[in-house]
């Protein structure tokens, strides 16, 4: 009667390993197409990146940056920031958050800027044309328009790659 028990758990292991096996290559090599939902969150993959902000050694915040292709000549980069900061021995955050706008070789077109702490907040916002940068910006006590001239158009060298020439989807 043992050897009956023996044999029979053994069958029953030996098929419930088959069946498992046979739905783990269902899952990773018979995959007929991806849900769109599934799709979406591996295209934002693609465009999000996180970088850690350091000081002497010691993490103090993060940054996310997400890079969308508008038009095949126009890239969306939002970037936002948190910090703690450590001032008199007692922390403080703070953030920012950044949208620009981008042509297809990085080169800036526009821009809005928002910081905000405990102890200040500011907006600005500007264009550029050419080697033109118009902005202005809110210090919550007055309200600063000024342009300056530089001798080439400003670039941003953003952290991806392949993003020159791609298309919106």
């Amino acid at each position: 009667m043992d050897c009956r028990v023996s044999k029979t758990g053994k069958t029953i292991l030996l098929l419930a390993w088959i069946v498992l096996f046979a739905m783990l290559l269902q899952r990773d090599y018979f995959v007929k197409t991806l849900e769109i939902h599934e799709a979406q969150v591996i295209k934002q993959a693609r465009e999000e990146s996180f970088l850690g902000v350091y000081f002497k050694g010691e993490r103090i915040g993060f940054v996310k940056y997400r890079i969308t292709p508008e038009t095949t000549d126009s890239i969306l980069l939002l970037q936002d920031a948190y910090l703690v900061l450590n001032i008199l021995n007692e922390s403080h955050p703070v953030s920012m958050q950044l949208s620009a706008r981008l042509t297809a070789d990085h080169r800036l077109q526009s821009f809005e800027f928002e910081l905000a702490s405990p102890f200040y907040s500011t907006t600005a916002q500007g264009k550029v044309t050419d080697n033109l940068v118009q902005f202005s910006m809110d210090t919550g006590k007055e309200t600063i328009s000024h342009q300056i001239r530089l001798t080439r158009p400003p670039y941003l060298p953003i952290n991806q790659r392949g993003t020159a020439g791609v298309r919106a989807t």
